[in-house]
C-alpha cells in the first residue's frame, strides 16, 4: 500500500512537472517565422489579353495559398472591398487605393501588376508593395503568347514568394519596440509642459462566432495612457463621467483562414474620441489588422492589441492639444 502511495505520488510529480515545462515554454507562432498578411489584387491588361488578366489574380492566389512566406487575405474579402468602394477590377488601381486596400483588410503587402502582349510573346510583370511604406519590388516571367498560363502564372509565384523572403524587410517598415515609442513619447509630453486631460474608455468586443473573455482593445488602450502619464479612470468606476475625455468605440474579429497550425483572424477597432463637457467629438478613427497564431483567439486577441495600439498613437497628437 505504502509503494503504490509512492508510486501514485511520483506519477504525479511528474505529470506536474511537465506541465509546469511546458507552461514555462509556450508555443506560439511567433516562435516560427510568421507569414506575411497579404493580399492579391487584380492584374491590369496591356493589349489583346484582358481575358487572361482576368485570371491571373486567382491563379496566383492558388500558388501562393501554400507560402510560408505570406498569409493570403480570402480573394471574395477583395472583391467585396473594391465593390464597396467602388474600384475597377480591371487591374487599374492608384497607389492611394491600393494602400486603401490594405489599411482596410490589414494586409502588409499588395501583390497587383500587368499583363502585356509583345508581338508573340506574354509577360506576366508583379509588383509587391508595402501597405505602410508604399516600397516596391518586382517580378516577372515571359513565355509566348500561346503558353500554358497556369504553368506561366505557377512561374510566376515562385518569383513572387522569392521576392517576399528576400526583400520583406525593406517593403515592411522597420519595428518599434513599444517600450521605446512609449519612452520617446513620454519625454515629448513632458517636454509640452501641459496638464493632460483625465480619460476614462469604453470600448466594446465581439469575436464572430465565438465568446470574448477580456475587452483585449480596451485594456491595451488603458495601458498605454496610463504609461503615458494620462489619468484614467475606469469604464465602470462611478467618477468615469468627470473623466474629461471619453474614448468610445467597438472592436470585431472574426476568422479569415486557416492554413496548417496557422489560423488568421480579421480584427477591426473603430473609436471616437469625446469632451465630456459638452460633447464635442474631436476626433474618429479605425484600424484594420490581420493576425496570424496558432489559436484563433489568441489571434483575435493579439489583432485587436496591434489596432489599439496604432490608434493610440494617432491619437496622443489630439488628446495632448
Amino acid at each position: 500500500m505504502k509503494e503504490s502511495m509512492m508510486y501514485r505520488t511520483s506519477i504525479l510529480c511528474d505529470c506536474v512537472l511537465s506541465l509546469l515545462i511546458a507552461f514555462s515554454h509556450p508555443v506560439t507562432a511567433a516562435d516560427a517565422k510568421q507569414p506575411i498578411p497579404t493580399a492579391i489584387l487584380p492584374f491590369e491588361s496591356r493589349g489583346d489579353v484582358q481575358e487572361e488578366a482576368a485570371q491571373v489574380a486567382d491563379l496566383l492566389f492558388a500558388n501562393l495559398i501554400v507560402s510560408e512566406h505570406v498569409m493570403l487575405v480570402e480573394r471574395q474579402t477583395i472583391d467585396d472591398l473594391f465593390e464597396e468602394l467602388k474600384l475597377s477590377k480591371a487591374g487599374i488601381v492608384k497607389a492611394d487605393e491600393a494602400v486603401q486596400v490594405g489599411k482596410l483588410t490589414g494586409a502588409k503587402l499588395l501583390i497587383t501588376g500587368s499583363v502585356l502582349q509583345v508581338n508573340d510573346d506574354l509577360y506576366l510583370v508583379a509588383k509587391v508593395i508595402g501597405t505602410e511604406t508604399s516600397r516596391l519590388a518586382g517580378a516577372s516571367v515571359k513565355g509566348s503568347s500561346n503558353a500554358d498560363l497556369g504553368e506561366l502564372v505557377e512561374q510566376l509565384a515562385a518569383e513572387v514568394d522569392k521576392v517576399v523572403a528576400k526583400k520583406a524587410k525593406l517593403l515592411l517598415p522597420k519595428p518599434v519596440a513599444v517600450d521605446d515609442w512609449l519612452a520617446s513619447t513620454r519625454k515629448s509630453l513632458r517636454g509640452k509642459n501641459k496638464k493632460l486631460p483625465s480619460v476614462t474608455v469604453a470600448v466594446t468586443e465581439q469575436h464572430v462566432g465565438q465568446q470574448t473573455f477580456d475587452p483585449a482593445a480596451q485594456t491595451e488602450i488603458e495601458r498605454l495612457l496610463t504609461e503615458l502619464g494620462f489619468d484614467v479612470i475606469a469604464s465602470d468606476n462611478a467618477n468615469s463621467a468627470r473623466a474629461d475625455v471619453l474614448i468610445k468605440g467597438e472592436g470585431l474579429s472574426q476568422f479569415a483562414m486557416s492554413r496548417a497550425d496557422l489560423v488568421s483572424v480579421q480584427c477591426r477597432v473603430e473609436v471616437q474620441v469625446i469632451k465630456q463637457s459638452d460633447g464635442t467629438v474631436l476626433t474618429s478613427d479605425a484600424e484594420t489588422t490581420l493576425s496570424i497564431d496558432l489559436a484563433e483567439q489568441i489571434a483575435a486577441k493579439s489583432g485587436l492589441q496591434e489596432a489599439a495600439r496604432k490608434l493610440v498613437k494617432r491619437l496622443i497628437p489630439k488628446l495632448a492639444k
